[in-house]
C-alpha cells in the first residue's frame, strides 16, 4: 500500500466518518476501485483512529465536564443523596450513562455477528443499497418538526433507540452519524444535542471495534507498511475535525437533510458500478 493511497482513503474516511453518508461503504467503494480483492481491515482501523482522536479533541471540553460531574456525583452519592436529584444536578453524568447504554446493542450483535458483517464488506451492489437507505433516513429528518427538548429532558428509551439505530449502521453503506442523530432528531431532541450525543457515543463504538479487530490484524503491523497507516490516521485525524465543526454548524441550521442527496446519487453510482467491478 502506497502513501498516497493511504492519504486518499484518510481523506475519505474523514469526510464520510463524520459526514452522514458511510465512511464504511465509501472505503468498499475506494478499496474496489483501487482493484484490491479485499479491504485492509488493519488500515481501515487505523483511520478510525485518526477520526477517534478528532471527535476526543473536538469534544473535549464535554469529555472534561462528564469527568467532573461524575467525581461530583461521586460525592453526592456517598452523602446518600437521591440519586434522581444527583442525576438533575449533574446532566453530563447523565450523558455519560446514557451514552454506555446505547452503545450495548451495536456492541452486543457487532461481536454476535462479526463474520456475517465482515462477509457484507464483499458486495458493492449490497452497500449501494445500502447508501440510498442511509440517504431516506436523512431525508425524512426534513419533515421532523423542531423540538427543543435538552439534556434534563432526555430519557432511557431515547438512548436505545439511538442504540439501536447505531446497530443498522454496522453495515457496510449505512451510516453511524446519520442513523442515530437522525433517530436523535426523530425522538425530539433539539438538534446540537442529537449531534452531541452521537458524536460522544462514536468514542466507546470506535474504540472497541479497534480493540476486537487489533488482536486478530496485529500480524498486519509487521508487513512493512506500518508508517503508512500512521499517515492515514494522521490525515484523517486533521481532516476530521474540520469536517466535524463545518456539519456542527449545518445539523444546528437545520440543514441536515441536505446529505440525503449525495447518498441517492453515490448508491445509485454504487448499484451502477456494481455491474462491471466484481
Amino acid at each position: 500500500m502506497e502513501y498516497i493511497e493511504a492519504v486518499i482513503l484518510g481523506i475519505v474516511q474523514a469526510l464520510t466518518e463524520f459526514l452522514p453518508v458511510s465512511s464504511s461503504g465509501h472505503l468498499v467503494l475506494f478499496h474496489k476501485l483501487f482493484g484490491l480483492k479485499e479491504p485492509n481491515l488493519f488500515m481501515d482501523l487505523m483511520l478510525h483512529v485518526g477520526t477517534l482522536l478528532a471527535v476526543i479533541v473536538y469534544f473535549f471540553r464535554d469529555l472534561v465536564n462528564i469527568l467532573f460531574d461524575s467525581l461530583s456525583a461521586a460525592g453526592e452519592m456517598l452523602q446518600r443523596q437521591r440519586f434522581s436529584d444527583i442525576m438533575y444536578r449533574n446532566p453530563n453524568l447523565k450523558l455519560f450513562l446514557y451514552v454506555l447504554v446505547a452503545t450495548v446493542p451495536a456492541a452486543v450483535v457487532g461481536l454476535a455477528f462479526l463474520k456475517p458483517i465482515e462477509g457484507a464488506f464483499g458486495s458493492l451492489r449490497f452497500v449501494g443499497f445500502a447508501f440510498l437507505f442511509t440517504g431516506l433516513i436523512v431525508f425524512l429528518t426534513k419533515k421532523v418538526s423542531a423540538k427543543e427538548r435538552n439534556l434534563n429532558q432526555i430519557g432511557l428509551m431515547d438512548s436505545v433507540w439511538i442504540g439501536l439505530a447505531q446497530v443498522v449502521a454496522l453495515l457496510p453503506g449505512v451510516s453511524r452519524s446519520g442513523m442515530t442523530i437522525s433517530m436523535g432528531i426523530f425522538r425530539g431532541l433539539n438538534r446540537d444535542l442529537a449531534f452531541r450525543f452521537s458524536f460522544i457515543m462514536s468514542i466507546p463504538a470506535i474504540l472497541g471495534a479497534f480493540l476486537v479487530k487489533l488482536k486478530s490484524n496485529w500480524h498486519e503491523l509487521h508487513n512493512g507498511h506500518f508508517w503508512v497507516y500512521v499517515a492515514g490516521a494522521i490525515v484523517s485525524f486533521v481532516v476530521g475535525l474540520l469536517v466535524i465543526k463545518v456539519l456542527s454548524r449545518i445539523i444546528i441550521r437545520g440543514n441536515f437533510h441536505w446529505f440525503a442527496y449525495y447518498s441517492f446519487f453515490i448508491g445509485l453510482t454504487t448499484i451502477l458500478l456494481s455491474f462491471w467491478i466484481p
